[in-house]
């Protein structure tokens, strides 16, 4: 398979994928330079913080991210306007997020593997330990009201209250 780019710059550029010995491409893929984004981008106000995981908030007025890097919360509404709140434990890494069965946040704290709570007004309701060196990575809630979330160390999937109780 040979990949060879035409070098044109007005009309488009393409992409040709050919099988040897063929002097037909078997795909051709124009390349648009230029063009405008059909993206909305907004950059949270904490530089570098690399969001990680997105949930919509309770009454779907505002969506949840979290800040990796930053050890944030982050709330965010359609119009783009950005809210963050730190987490608990500072460096905490938090990844996952999702709302649960009691409308609070949930999020996974890799670092100190722990879960944490937080209101949707940005208070902190405490953190929950996770199996040591787990790395609690994804969660959601589950159809039992309780929360389900990944051990990317641990190799587990594992299910809390929403009290803050491991139940595996």
């Amino acid at each position: 398979i040979t990949l060879t780019y035409d070098g044109s710059m007005a009309v488009g550029p393409t992409v040709q994928i050919t099988v040897s010995n063929s002097p037909t491409p078997l795909i051709q893929i124009p390349i648009v330079i230029g063009a405008a984004s059909p993206f909305t981008e907004f950059s949270p106000p904490t530089a570098g913080s690399q969001p990680q995981g997105i949930t919509p908030g309770p009454g779907n007025v505002a969506l949840w991210f979290t800040e990796f890097h930053s050890s944030n919360i982050a709330r965010i509404t359609t119009a783009g306007v950005i809210s963050e709140f730190p987490t608990t434990t500072a460096n905490a890494a938090p990844a996952g997020i999702t709302v649960g069965s009691d409308n609070n946040l949930w999020f996974t704290e890799e670092n100190p593997s722990k879960i944490g709570k937080m209101s949707t007004t940005g208070v902190p309701l405490g953190e929950f330990a996770a199996a040591a060196f787990s790395l609690p990575y994804q969660i959601t809630a589950g159809p039992d009201s309780n929360l389900w979330f990944t051990e990317f160390s641990g190799n587990n999937i594992g299910k809390m209250s929403t009290a803050g109780s491991l139940l595996n």
